[in-house]
């Protein structure tokens, strides 16, 4: 019967637990590092878990990047190395804030001799578990930081028009309907310019005619990709990127030609030359 009765129970704690899902969780945290390389981003493979985990519909975040939340709202993110003398076999995890084991993806492991490329080969074949999830976050309860209160004109100090005024001269306060038109008159001299913006994230996603596509920040620009089955480690590069006080340039790696790249104010990528303008639409 005791034992029966402990059965019982293990039986409902499991139930509860199972029925635990991610997308009961508000955010993900990726850490700075993982154990097994030791450094800060090493082969920027936390930036591209974090870029991964947004792409499948994570509110992923990177440690030191969290807003003041509460650390149990969300789901911390870890990748595993399993050693092996041919081949780089990493797994994703996914914990509560107790340590909780919620998910594991299926192992990705790469052939490639190169670390970088063997590493984020890896990666993104253990990401593949995520596309048929369907992660859609709860809204994260945000708290707000103490902060000092904002400058308006109800706080600016009254002005004694008394103190070192001549009794016979006439000053007049301007009627409150002359003020409001000065500040509309002012409103109306104000143009609003949108300068390009640059991508400042290692990895951003894009999409031209329905395809998928990777831009991944460089030390001296961008590297443009294609993400497709047919290439070894499902990214094809397009060209690489550069940007300088006269603009930008693409050199096309098949070709070698030269195109003029520029972004939008949204971070949208235009590449054209004499004959052809291709726009690839940032995904946020």
């Amino acid at each position: 019967m005791k034992n029966s009765i402990v059965i019982l129970v293990l039986l409902i704690s499991l139930t509860g637990y199972s029925q635990k899902s991610i997308n009961d969780y508000s955010f993900v945290v990726v850490p700075e590092n993982f154990e097994f390389l030791g450094e800060n981003d090493k082969y920027e493979l936390n930036s591209m878990t974090n870029f991964l985990l947004k792409k499948y519909g994570f509110n992923s975040y990177m440690e030191n990047e969290l807003p003041n939340v509460k650390r149990c709202d969300g789901v911390y993110a870890d990748v595993l190395k399993k050693n092996h003398m041919l081949r780089t076999k990493l797994t994703l995890v996914i914990k509560d804030c107790n340590g909780n084991l919620l998910f594991q993806a299926e192992e990705g492991n790469s052939k490639e001799k190169d670390f970088r490329k063997s590493y984020q080969d890896a990666l993104r074949k253990t990401f593949r578990s995520l596309s048929k999830m369907n992660v859609s976050q709860s809204s994260m309860m945000v708290f707000e930081e103490n902060s000092q209160p904002n400058v308006s004109e109800e706080m600016l100090p009254n002005v004694d028009n008394s103190v070192g005024v001549n009794d016979n001269s006439e000053i007049k306060e301007a009627p409150n309907s002359e003020i409001n038109k000065m500040k509309e008159s002012k409103k109306e001299t104000l143009k609003v310019i949108e300068s390009p913006k640059f991508p400042e994230s290692k990895f951003s996603s894009y999409t031209h005619n329905e395809t998928p596509y990777l831009l991944r920040k460089t030390k001296v620009g961008y590297s443009l990709y294609e993400e497709t089955d047919t290439a070894e480690d499902g990214l094809l590069l397009v060209g690489e990127l550069i940007f300088n006080e006269q603009g930008g340039i693409l050199t096309q790696s098949t070709t070698g030609k030269v195109f003029t790249a520029s972004f939008d104010a949204s971070e949208n990528l235009v590449i054209e030359n004499e004959d052809t303008m291709l726009r690839y639409v940032a995904l946020h």
